[in-house]
């Protein structure tokens, strides 16, 4: 019998999540047709499901918000030196003096 994760939320609905093969299914990596319960996982938010037909019962303030914003890290200013000779692959050239 392979192993499952069984997720009880707090709507009392419950889903399984794939854990690990048994030892004659894992020959051929597909899982057998008997599920056994390795471990039961207890949350406290609603599924999905019942999360979206019924917001007012399970989440609160309304329909479940949205994801926040992505947190961008601020640029950097970086200071530059100006001067005449070029850098190239972070060696500077030697300057050639021009003959008078």
């Amino acid at each position: 019998m392979c192993k499952y994760y069984a997720h009880a939320f707090s709507c009392k609905h419950s889903s399984l999540t794939f854990a690990r093969f048994c030892n004659p299914a894992s020959f051929t990596q597909t899982p057998c047709g008997q599920q056994t319960i390795w471990h039961t996982i207890g949350l406290e938010e609603a599924c999905e499901e019942c999360q979206v037909w019924f917001p007012d019962k399970y989440c609160s303030g309304g329909p479940v918000a949205a994801a926040p914003p992505p947190v961008i890290a601020p640029v950097v200013a970086q200071h530059h030196h100006h001067s005449s000779r070029r850098v190239v692959g972070g060696v500077k050239p030697n300057r050639r003096r021009s003959r008078s």
